[in-house]
């Protein structure tokens, strides 16, 4: 296994995943659902949208990089962490992908 689903709540009750790498490290964070069911939906959305390059947003805020997973309206199911530079976040696109593609779903709360 190359990373993992966590699924944990928050104060507020709300459900959130973060796709963790090998390493531990949080590398893409899903919003806040009502309910587990769509948490566990939009984790599946993000396993196929990787895959879709015209799903992925590269964005630039205050000269970092970063990344968002669309599903196919154009609403964002994933964000990434911050990247120092557009070679960097590339990289991070590509452990993300490797990461999610057999990542399992672990439930923590």
């Amino acid at each position: 296994m190359t990373g993992k689903f966590v699924i944990s709540r928050s104060e507020l009750e709300k459900y959130q995943y973060k796709l963790k790498a090998k390493n531990g490290q949080t590398i893409l964070l899903g919003k806040g659902y009502n309910t587990i069911e769509s948490c566990q939906k939009d984790i599946n959305l993000v396993k196929m949208n990787l895959q879709v390059d015209g799903l992925l947003e590269r964005k630039i805020a205050n000269n970092l990089f970063y990344f968002d997973v669309k599903n196919g309206n154009g609403k964002t199911i994933g964000t990434s962490g911050i990247y120092s530079s557009i070679f960097a976040r590339e990289g991070g696109i590509q452990s993300v992908k490797k990461s999610a593609s057999d990542a399992s779903i672990f439930i923590d709360y």
